[in-house]
C-alpha cells in the first residue's frame, strides 16, 4: 500500500462522528476532561443545541457548586458541548430517594411496637410511591446535561439564574425504557421531593427533565415540549395531568 493510502486511511480512522465523539484531555473550570468514549443520541446532542441558542450554557465551576450531591468528574465533551457521565448510584434515584427509604426503613424497624400507626403508614406509602429498582438497574448508560443562564457569565442577569439537569438514560430495548420511565412517572413527586420531574421515553431510552428549585421548571417544560414535539418522545399519562 502507497503511503499516500494509508496516511488518508489513519485520517479517516481518526474520525469520530457526533454519536461517538471520544473525548481529549482537555482542562476545563475545574477539572480535566477524561480520554474516554462516550455516546449520546442525536436528538439529545440537537436537544442541547436548542437549549445553548435559548440563552443558556453549560458550566462546569456552576454545576460543582449548586449540585454538590451529583458526580461531575466524569466530563465528556461532545461538539463543544460539555455533558457527564453517572452511574445508577450517584442518581436522584439512589441518592435521595433510595437512601430516605432505607433510612426510614431502619427506623421504623428501631420502634418497640410493630404494629404502630407510623409503621402502618410507612408501609402504606412504600406500597404507593417506592420505585421499583430492578426496572432502573437494567440502565446500560446515563448521560447528563446542565444548563445555566448565559446571564450569569455575562453579567447581565438579575441575580436569579434559571438552571436544570436533563438525563437521558439508556436501557437494552425499548420496553425496558418504557417500564422505567412510567414507574418514575408514576412516583416522581416522591423522588424529585418537593419539585417532581418531567419524563419521556423514545425508543431505548428515558429523559429526565428537572432540577434544583420549583421554581425553575418554566424552562424544564419548554425544553421537553421542543424535545416531545421534534422527535415524538411519549410522555407518560402522569405527567400528562
Amino acid at each position: 500500500m502507497a503511503c499516500s493510502d494509508r496516511e488518508t486511511n489513519n485520517q479517516e480512522n481518526k474520525k469520530v462522528d457526533t454519536l461517538r465523539s471520544k473525548t481529549e484531555t482537555i482542562a476545563s473550570e475545574t477539572t480535566d476532561l477524561q480520554s474516554e468514549q462516550q455516546i449520546v443520541t442525536i436528538d439529545f446532542l440537537d436537544l442541547v443545541k436548542h437549549i445553548d441558542s435559548s440563552g443558556f450554557i453549560g458550566n462546569s465551576a456552576r454545576f460543582q457548586k449548586t449540585y454538590r450531591r451529583v458526580n461531575n468528574q466524569r466530563p465528556v465533551k461532545i461538539d463543544d458541548y460539555l455533558f457527564y457521565e453517572l452511574t445508577l448510584e450517584e442518581t436522584v434515584l439512589v441518592l435521595e430517594h433510595r437512601q430516605h427509604v432505607r433510612e426510614r426503613d431502619e427506623y421504623e424497624m428501631e420502634r418497640e411496637n410493630p404494629n404502630t400507626t407510623q409503621q402502618k403508614w410507612w408501609q402504606n406509602w412504600k406500597n404507593h410511591w417506592k420505585l421499583n429498582f430492578e426496572l432502573f438497574e437494567k440502565v446500560e448508560k446515563i448521560t447528563i446535561y446542565f444548563y445555566v443562564e448565559k446571564s450569569l457569565l455575562d453579567g447581565t442577569g438579575n441575580g436569579i439564574y434559571y438552571d436544570g439537569i436533563i438525563e437521558e438514560w439508556e436501557f437494552p430495548d425499548a420496553q425496558s425504557a418504557k417500564d422505567a420511565a412510567e414507574d418514575l412517572s408514576r412516583k416522581n413527586r416522591m423522588v424529585y421531593v418537593n419539585r417532581g420531574a418531567y419524563i419521556c421515553y423514545l425508543d431505548k431510552y428515558m429523559y429526565v427533565f428537572h432540577s434544583r428549585s420549583a421554581g425553575f421548571y418554566t424552562p424544564l417544560k419548554g425544553f421537553l415540549t421542543y424535545f416531545t414535539d421534534k422527535t415524538n418522545a411519549t410522555i407518560p399519562n402522569e405527567i400528562k395531568q
